[in-house]
């Protein structure tokens, strides 16, 4: 089990749990509110009244607070039923208890008013039968509330536990979106220099070859990495496309101290400095510089991938997969919080500006 859905089992669990806290509580109050009231109006018939009912008046609650306890049961269960169907329920259930509740009230005071020789009559007995009716739905009404409040926030948390794991299973998708065109060429590279004898540069390939694989696979796409991390990665990757292009590809970084420390959504780059590859480098006779740059504005990080190879791009290739991948994941990472700008400068070549939160480390 993942662990955003261990997480909403967990406080599916939990939820239920304060449920019937929550709920018992609730009943606690209502007693103990109905106690106070009570033994306050039996004050009006006199001290002596108010002082012989306030044992049974006890036992009464005492008795009727198991009941609810049961009655909070019941409710728990009904949980996950429609709301309608729970309201239904729950009313009746209430009624039920109000019977018992009142069956008991009766007895108790009947047996405890001098021993069953003081009874009620029709009318005290409807008064008395309304007045716990009215006090069972209240008590009902209550915990029909907290458990549709529970519900509704465990709802909201099943939502974003989903949400979650959608983000998730984009991000990593996105992530792991690696360029056939990269290995297709790096493979058939390799090819070649064994072909013409270049055992030595070959080997050289496939071992930063396979570092470069171990290094990215490694990696938790749903983890930040620091940006000399990122330019670490980088630099092994174009480290493998410096041996096909020896003569035509110049690498600059530039990025202050100061930012390495900075926190970005693993290989972000890696797409971009692929384009200036395939697109610039791989087109082009002459030597291309492909630029990593990094500054800080406002909060804001900005990353500049650019290449001022000679060849223009058709219009589609300026906004293709690679772009589409790193703007895709930028707003699951970050919503509206970010930006991916790209753009011809005057000079010439190719430039991809992204624009995200400035995070540190903790």
């Amino acid at each position: 089990m993942n662990e955003p859905m261990a997480n909403l089992a967990s406080e599916s669990q939990q939820s239920l749990a304060d449920l019937r806290r929550a709920s018992r509580w609730i009943v606690l109050f209502f007693w103990l509110l109905q106690f106070v009231e009570l033994s306050l109006l039996s004050l009006i018939e006199g001290r002596d009244a108010a002082v012989k009912s306030l044992e049974p008046r006890a036992m009464v609650m005492v008795v009727g607070v198991i009941l609810m306890f049961g009655f909070v049961e019941i409710v728990a269960k009904l949980e996950r039923r429609p709301f309608r169907t729970r309201l239904i329920l729950t009313s009746l259930w209430a009624l039920l208890f109000c019977l018992l509740v009142l069956a008991v009230n009766f007895g108790i005071f009947y047996l405890a008013s001098a021993r069953g020789k003081v009874g009620f009559n029709a009318g005290e007995y409807v008064y008395t039968a309304f007045a716990w009716s009215w006090f069972c739905l209240s008590v009902a009404g209550a915990l029909l509330a907290l458990s549709y409040n529970l519900e509704m926030r465990n709802r909201d948390h099943r939502l974003a536990a989903m949400e979650a794991i959608a983000n998730r299973a984009q991000l990593a998708a996105l992530r792991y979106q690696l360029n056939p065109h990269f290995l297709f060429n790096t493979l058939n590279s390799i090819a070649s220099l064994i072909a013409t004898g270049a055992r030595d540069t070959a080997e050289r390939m496939v071992e930063d070859l396979a570092d470069f694989l171990r290094a990215t696979l490694e990696l938790d796409p749903h983890q930040d990495i620091s940006l000399a991390r990122e330019i670490e990665l980088q630099q092994m990757y174009l480290a493998i496309e410096q041996l096909r292009f020896p003569d035509r590809l110049i690498i600059v970084i530039d990025v202050p101290d100061d930012l390495l420390d900075a926190h970005i959504p693993a290989l972000i780059t890696q797409p971009l400095v692929e384009n200036c590859i395939r697109h610039a480098v791989a087109r082009s006779v002459e030597p291309v510089t492909v630029r990593l740059t990094a500054n800080a504005l406002d909060g804001m990080l900005l990353l500049i991938v650019a290449d001022d190879g000679r060849p223009l791009r058709a219009a589609a290739e300026g906004t293709g997969v690679g772009i589409a991948n790193v703007e895709a994941r930028l707003r699951a990472r970050f919503g509206d919080s970010q930006a991916i700008i790209a753009r011809r400068p005057a000079e010439g070549g190719f430039a991809v500006h992204i624009n995200l939160p400035l995070a540190r480390p903790s």
